[in-house]
C-alpha cells in the first residue's frame, strides 16, 4: 500500500493490507466455480490460460475480442440468473464438468470454435461488463496492468511489446452498465441527432458511430465514464456545469467552475466524476468548446 495513491485516497494507511468486501450471488457461485474447474487444466493458473490464448490468436486483428470471449467461456457462459433456492454444488460441478469438456471442444475444433464466436460477437460481445472491466484493467489500469504482463512475462511470454500496442485498444468496447443506458443522459447527448430515438445498446451504438465516422480522436471504452457522471451531473440535474451541456446550450455556469488555473486540479472533472487531473489551462479542449458556443 506504501505507493499506491488510489489506496492511499481510498484512506488506507501505508501499514493496512487493502481488504475487499465480496458481494456473492447465486449466479458468482455458478461462475467461480466454473472458472476453477477449467483452471485445473491449467494447473489454476490463471496466467497461464490467458497466456494460451494469446499464444493461439497473437497475430489474429481481433485478438482482445478472442481474449475477451474466453475470458467469457471460462467464467460466465451459460451461468443464467439462478436463485438462492437453486445453489446446489453438486449439480454446479456437473454443469462445470460439461462446460470443461465444451470448452476443450472449441479449442480443438475451428468449425465448433467459429460457431461459438460468431454467435458471442453477434449477440453478447456488447452485455458483458465484468469481462470487459477485467481485461480493460489488465490492459490499461496503472495498478493492474504491470503486474499482468509480469506474470506472462515470467510464465515464458515473449511478446509483450505487441500487448502494448495502442492500435490494439481500439477494439475494447464499453462495458455493458446500465448507467452507459440511463435514459436521461442518453436522450441528453443524442438530442437533435438522428440517435436521438435509437434504443440500441449504448455499446454497440457507440461501436457503430466510431465505424461509421471514422472516428480517430478515440474508441468507445474510453466513453466509460458514466458510472461515476451520471450520479453526479444527471441524477442531480447538474445540467448548467455539464461538460456535455455545453454544445446542448445548457451549461450557463460552466465558467463558475471552470478556474483556467494550472497550479490547481480540474473542477470539471473533480465535480463531474470525482477525477484528479490538473487544470490544462488555456489549452484546454473543453474550455475551447465553451467559448465556440457561448
Amino acid at each position: 500500500a506504501d505507493n499506491n495513491e488510489v489506496l492511499h485516497d481510498y484512506g488506507f494507511d501505508v501499514r493496512d493490507y487493502p481488504f475487499f468486501i465480496s458481494r456473492y450471488y447465486p449466479a458468482d457461485y455458478k461462475a467461480i466455480l466454473s472458472t476453477f474447474i477449467i483452471l485445473q487444466e491449467y494447473d489454476f493458473n490463471f496466467t497461464k490460460f490467458i497466456k494460451s490464448i494469446l499464444e493461439k490468436f497473437i497475430d489474429d486483428n481481433e485478438l482482445i475480442i478472442k481474449l475477451l470471449f474466453f475470458l467469457y467461456l471460462l467464467s460466465y457462459d451459460e451461468i443464467g440468473n439462478p436463485k438462492y433456492s437453486n445453489i446446489n454444488f453438486s449439480n454446479f460441478l456437473s454443469i462445470t464438468g460439461k462446460r470443461l469438456k465444451n470448452l476443450k471442444e472449441i479449442l480443438k475444433r475451428e468449425k465448433f470454435y467459429l460457431n461459438y464466436y460468431d454467435y458471442f460477437k453477434k449477440y453478447n460481445i456488447y452485455v458483458q461488463k465484468r469481462a470487459w472491466c477485467a481485461l480493460r484493467d489488465y490492459f490499461k489500469s496503472p495498478e493492474f496492468s504491470k503486474y499482468f504482463f509480469a506474470s506472462l512475462k515470467n510464465e515464458g511470454f515473449n511478446q509483450i511489446e505487441t500487448l502494448k500496442n495502442k492500435d490494439l485498444l481500439t477494439q475494447f468496447e464499453l462495458p455493458g452498465d446500465v448507467w452507459n443506458n440511463n435514459p436521461k443522459f442518453r436522450k441528453c447527448i443524442f438530442k437533435e441527432t438522428h440517435f436521438e430515438e435509437d434504443n440500441m445498446i449504448f455499446g454497440k451504438l457507440l461501436r457503430e458511430i466510431y465505424t461509421t465516422y471514422n472516428i480517430q480522436s478515440g474508441y468507445p471504452e474510453q466513453f466509460d465514464v458514466t458510472f461515476d457522471f451520471i450520479q453526479r451531473m444527471c441524477l442531480v440535474n447538474n445540467c448548467s456545469i455539464c461538460p456535455y451541456g455545453i454544445i446542448k446550450g445548457k451549461a450557463v455556469e460552466f465558467d463558475k467552475i471552470c478556474l483556467i488555473d494550472t497550479s490547481k486540479l480540474c473542477p470539471v472533472a473533480y465535480i463531474s466524476c470525482n477525477y484528479k487531473i490538473n487544470c490544462q489551462g488555456k489549452n484546454c479542449s473543453l474550455l475551447r468548446l465553451y467559448k465556440e458556443y457561448n
